[in-house]
């Protein structure tokens, strides 16, 4: 069975941020951080329309309000604190440029707390999903698992780093190591149903069908728009030429921006063309 890849709307994990008032200075934003960072918080929205346990508890935590704010504080402080101090101010400016696309920048400041010294393993394991992130969206793909893998083995709190092994695993046909990390997950957050629909799809690429159907799609909202496409997936084999143009509509009515549902829509068209083919 052929492999799919998905490729995650771009969003990073961060510390929590307070509002700040409109009366403070403020570092100036580029045009081309405006273009990211406007494109970043409408992902941002129509992720969290899905209303998924796992997917809230990374976006609750993005500091995407008074960004300029945010930033020109942080480096007046760096100017007044101690060294010990600093680490976590380049973590801070770390992410503040992730989030806005200036990964250079981004990367800069995390080499600075990587190589501090510093002892806080979940500021660590933070740096390391997102430098992970930034190499993933550059497509250096074994970087980007060896720093997922790093922030893994420091126990990741915000649990991307176990997401995207995942992601990258199912991406190099390794569909029963992306079940084991999916599985892991899905104990963290039960109540997700994208865990559930992800873990769904190694089943049908490993072409365990039975499974499939009574394993995940018993426990996923039949109204959830991954236990539609799941079901149609399902249904690839008994379609034939008369079926097929009715088959194909209902699958375009399951269309979704979002890449987890949209890369797999393109899977189970692409076998519908095979299956057509053997007839």
């Amino acid at each position: 069975m052929g492999k799919i890849a998905f490729t995650l709307l771009t969003f990073h994990v961060f510390i929590s941020c307070a509002s700040w008032k409109n009366n403070k200075p403020k570092e100036k934003m580029a045009k081309d951080y405006e273009i990211f960072y406007e494109k970043r918080a409408e992902e941002r929205e129509v992720l969290l329309e899905l209303n998924d346990s796992y997917l809230e508890s990374i976006l609750r935590n993005s500091c995407f309000d008074d960004w300029g704010e945010k930033v020109y504080d942080i480096k007046d402080r760096l100017k007044k604190v101690t060294t010990k101090m600093k680490p976590k101010l380049w973590f801070e400016l770390g992410n503040c440029y992730n989030y806005v696309g200036d990964f250079n920048k981004a990367l800069f400041y995390y080499d600075l707390v990587e190589n501090s010294g510093v002892k806080d393993t979940k500021i660590l394991s933070i740096v390391y999903s997102n430098t992970g992130e930034i190499y993933s969206n550059k497509k250096h793909s074994d970087m980007a698992v060896s720093y997922f893998q790093k922030a893994y083995n420091l126990d990741d709190p915000t649990s991307l780093s176990l997401f995207k092994l995942g992601i990258y695993s199912s991406e190099w046909g390794m569909y029963r190591k992306s079940i084991r990390h999916f599985s892991e997950l899905s104990k963290r957050y039960p109540k997700s149903n994208l865990i559930k629909y992800l873990i769904g799809i190694q089943y049908f690429l490993l072409g365990d069908e039975d499974f499939l159907k009574d394993k995940v799609l018993s426990r996923l909202d039949e109204k959830y728009i991954g236990a539609q496409l799941l079901k149609k997936a399902l249904e690839v084999k008994k379609v034939n030429n008369k079926m097929k143009e009715n088959f194909l509509s209902e699958l375009e009515d399951l269309d979704s921006p979002i890449s987890y549902f949209k890369n797999f829509q393109n899977l189970i068209r692409q076998k519908v063309k095979i299956e057509d083919g053997k007839v």
